[in-house]
């Protein structure tokens, strides 16, 4: 993963785009704002109707021990990064197609390619006679970027066949701040031989005080109704470095509007790293999977979202509990975590997940000639799997049982769609008790018992209390209340 830093050119809640910019979706590119959560579980996270319920838990999620697609030797292109991001599509033979981003030891980037049935063993498709690039599929050229080097990119279906891909890049040797991060269009007949088309660049950076007047990485393409939408990693030159996330749509992929930003303004601590689109099978609303990157940190964790329209605008519905959180210090994963546009496999009764992960921060290196600076990280891929179930547990984290007024609650009203199983633990100190109840659709109850609510009456300390809900395919929560003593 990489940012330039060029001359200087002449947090849960987002807001909707369409405040900087002015042009409207098509009909049909977004589906509409629905009442909240999927019909069908989405895995790896936990999906809330908003209300009182504030907190959940994902379904637990499993790890690759290690990445799973392995790196070149000190001469090869993908020597020191090797699909920290990338794009995976189904093949239509039971396997996939990824195209997934590489560095060598000079920092030179490029797209290879390579095929999985199941994300854990790999085939690095050779193209090339010279074996230190071998697989490389996309290199920067003179005809668009300048023979500089590529950052981000997004690959998509064409709806008559073969494929075309949205790819960042810069000049080798800049002039003008529009040779900084040009859109360049391609397109492949077989995935693997890919033609610049004669119009790029598609776009560039945006007039100055724009959202992208300073960075503009692509990082995710996909087919809509009426056109194209497309995600991009952007900055303002008066804000740099902080990121946002820009939302943009072409009716042909050669003319590209800003639709807007789909995240609100950055703190200093915590930022919008970048987004990818995601396909679950049997959903059919777009999602994303949504790049944190915490600044104090240094860290990049994953949330899932879905892309809807409301009031007119695009906007991101982030739920609420990460996806996947870097793993503890000394995993290759540790550190960064990058999103990749993909569709979710099922592989022995599991989900699985492709991912980048890098296990430190960000290096910068000077580049020579002019061309700034580049923040790259020692990257790879790997996967992590869920369960799949019929069933989604959600957890919530401890809280206050009652309030500061002298009686404390006889139980919890739990509202469902559909009923569920309810388990509500309440404890002081030591002394704890467990209540578990089949609750009705609608409003269904777990009461305490008066013995408990005696104990708990007394307890020197304020008791605390955790509910959990097993609700069955499809299930909502729609939230919980303590219900006041008498």
């Amino acid at each position: 993963m990489w940012a330039v830093v060029t001359w200087a050119l002449g947090v849960s809640c987002l807001d909707p785009t369409g405040g900087e910019d002015h042009f409207r979706l098509p009909s049909g590119a977004v589906p509409p704002l629905s009442d909240g959560c999927p019909s069908t579980p989405v895995p790896f996270a936990t999906c809330l109707e908003p209300g009182a319920y504030v907190f959940g838990m994902e379904p637990p999620a499993y790890r690759a021990a290690a990445p799973t697609l392995p790196p070149g030797k000190r001469s090869d292109w993908d020597y020191v990064e090797a699909g920290t991001y990338g794009v995976a599509l189904p093949a239509g033979d039971g396997s996939n197609i990824a195209w997934y981003v590489g560095r060598d030891t000079v920092l030179q980037t490029r797209i290879g390619l390579g095929v999985t049935a199941d994300y854990q063993t790999w085939t690095k498709v050779a193209l090339s006679g010279d074996s230190t690039e071998a697989n490389v599929v996309i290199a920067p050229t003179t005809s668009c970027d300048g023979g500089g080097f590529i950052g981000g990119f997004g690959v998509t279906r064409l709806p008559g066949g073969g494929f075309a891909a949205l790819v960042s890049a810069q000049a080798a040797k800049p002039v003008h701040r529009r040779d900084y991060f040009d859109w360049c269009l391609r397109t492949s007949a077989d995935a693997a031989h890919w033609s610049p088309d004669p119009e790029s660049p598609v776009y560039r950076l945006g007039a100055s005080g724009a959202p992208d007047d300073y960075i503009t990485e692509v990082r995710g393409l996909t087919a809509v109704a009426g056109g194209y939408l497309a995600l991009a990693q952007v900055v303002r030159q008066q804000d740099a470095p902080l990121r946002r996330v820009a939302l943009y749509f072409s009716p042909n992929l050669l003319t590209w509007h800003r639709a807007g930003i789909l995240s609100a303004a950055q703190r200093a601590d915590s930022q919008d790293h970048g987004a990818t689109f995601l396909t679950v099978p049997g959903y059919s609303e777009p999602l994303l999977v949504w790049e944190r990157f915490g600044s104090r940190t240094t860290a990049t964790v994953l949330y899932f979202g879905r892309l809807i329209m409301a009031d007119s605008n695009a906007t991101v519905d982030l739920f609420p509990q990460p996806a996947l959180e870097p793993s503890v210090g000394g995993q290759w994963d540790s550190g960064q975590l990058f999103a990749w546009t993909q569709e979710l496999l099922v592989v022995g009764g599991n989900w699985r997940m492709l991912y980048g992960g890098g296990a430190g921060t960000y290096t910068t290196a000077v580049r020579s000639r002019g061309a700034g600076y580049v923040d790259w990280i020692v990257g790879q891929v790997g996967f992590v799997t869920s369960p799949v179930a019929d069933t989604v547990t959600v957890v919530t984290k401890p809280f206050r049982w009652g309030s500061r007024t002298p009686e404390l609650p006889l139980g919890l009203v739990v509202q469902t769609s559909v009923g569920a199983d309810a388990g509500l633990k309440v404890w002081c100190r030591g002394d704890t008790t467990t209540l578990s109840a089949v609750v009705s659709s609608g409003a269904g109850a777990l009461v305490v018992d008066s013995a408990t609510a005696r104990r708990l009456q007394i307890c020197p300390e304020p008791p605390f209390g955790q509910l959990t809900v097993t609700l069955p395919a499809g299930g909502r929560l729609y939230g919980w209340k303590q219900t006041p003593g008498g």
